[in-house]
């Protein structure tokens, strides 16, 4: 997917758009393998790699950990093409100049967006830190609530 952005307007409108190509990464895997017993299990798996061919169903599944392509942190690559400049002759325009995208690593980065910041009219304030959470208490049957879903587990064959 490219995208293309202006970069600078000046007053005999000489607009310089770069094109960017991205490219879409997915890194290690952030499947918790024991949320089931409330612990935090992550298997390592550092990189995703398709189990299979582009269209099939295995191509979303890593041959590594096994996790489905959704479990692995997504990292989005934006790769300068060639810069392509329109010039334009006018005499009366303004001088306008656009956000400038920089080079680092070889590849573009959007900013990042400052969570926890409210903008106001008075300028950005910070958000007060959440308390400590509770832990939440686990869930007590009744005999009653016991006995009726053992049936209801009985009827379906799952006991």
């Amino acid at each position: 997917m490219a995208s293309t952005v202006p970069t600078l307007v000046s007053s005999s409108i000489n607009i310089v758009t770069t094109t960017f190509e991205q490219t879409i990464v997915y890194k290690e895997c952030k499947r918790n393998h024991a949320l089931a017993l409330n612990y935090v299990s992550i298997d390592g798996c550092v990189e995703f790699i398709k189990a299979g061919q582009d269209g099939a169903k295995e191509a979303f599944t890593s041959r590594a950990c096994g996790c489905h392509r959704n479990f692995h942190r997504k990292e989005i690559i934006y790769a300068p093409i060639m810069p392509t400049n329109t010039f334009v002759n006018s005499g009366s325009a303004p001088t306008m100049q656009l956000p400038h995208a920089t080079h680092s690593d070889g590849g573009e980065r959007r900013p990042q967006l400052d969570v926890g910041v409210r903008r106001t009219a008075a300028g950005p304030r910070r958000e007060a830190a959440p308390g400590p959470r509770r832990r939440r208490t686990k869930t007590v049957f009744t005999e009653e609530q016991k006995e009726r879903l053992l049936s209801f587990a009985q009827r379906l064959g799952w006991r």
